[in-house]
């Protein structure tokens, strides 16, 4: 008999929703899904339940012929978390806020709501019953307009991944262009999230391949170059990114 499941799920009793495999891509495109990205605690929780926790699952095999049974164990990564565990990562990884349990209790519920995180199941061991909380899809793609958690927290973030993106790169940027660069990198993200919703809602149901997220983009981008504000904005970050190449550029 063949098993392939991590060993601390292995006596799980799954819900009804547990039973449903994940999806591989989820489009957010109404308000009430869209809650659930909403506050950073939320987004650490479901950013905590992508990176799963380190597991074991044991093959056995059973060799009819020779009577002899084989059990190999191979690490693994379980996607499937407790309370406990989405609070103690939440203390272990830089940039998470220390969760507390009764506000993981909390914002769960908001996102099983919301239909982004499924109770997975129960395992009962002795008299302690521990529920399993994961993701509905392995990539989320939001395409509402900026969650209302504010213009600060955006640009806070943005401020944070484009310092990050820039790193590995070989631009050689002063003080003043990077703000400017944040400043438009904001003002394009905002008319994008405008047709975002527009574009989520041309793709089939039940998506199961991750390309589709790149090709989602990609029309966004398509979309975006009809607006004469956006090409503008566009002109303005390649300016300060590539300004010696679009003196010379014949296209």
């Amino acid at each position: 008999m063949l098993v392939d499941m991590p060993d601390t799920l292995r006596e799980i009793v799954l819900t009804p929703a547990g039973k449903q495999p994940m999806k591989e891509v989820m489009f957010i495109t109404d308000p009430d899904s869209g809650l659930a990205f909403d506050h950073k605690a939320r987004i650490a929780i479901l950013t905590i339940l992508a990176r799963g926790v380190p597991d074991t699952s044991t093959t056995v095999e059973y060799d009819q012929a020779t009577d002899v049974t084989t059990e190999t164990r191979r690490k693994t990564v379980r996607y499937a978390l407790s309370v406990i565990e989405i609070m103690k990562m939440s203390n272990e990884y830089e940039g998470f806020k220390k969760l507390t349990r009764n506000q993981i209790y909390h914002h769960l519920q908001v996102m099983i709501d919301s239909g982004v995180i499924v109770k997975h199941g129960t395992v009962q061991n002795g008299n302690r019953f521990t529920d399993y909380y994961r993701r509905t899809a392995k990539n989320f793609v939001l395409t509402l307009e900026t969650p209302s958690y504010g213009a600060e927290f955006l640009k806070d973030h943005e401020s944070k991944r484009l310092e990050g993106l820039l790193s590995m790169f070989a631009f050689k940027l002063n003080r003043s262009q990077k703000e400017k660069l944040l400043e438009l990198r904001i003002k394009t993200q905002k008319l994008q999230d405008k047709w975002r919703p527009m574009i989520a809602k041309l793709t089939q149901d039940d998506v199961a391949d991750q390309e589709v997220i790149c090709f989602y983009h990609w029309l966004v981008d398509v979309y975006s170059l009809t607006c004469p504000e956006y090409i503008e904005l566009g002109r303005n970050v390649a300016a300060i990114l590539f300004p010696h190449s679009l003196e010379d550029q014949k296209c």
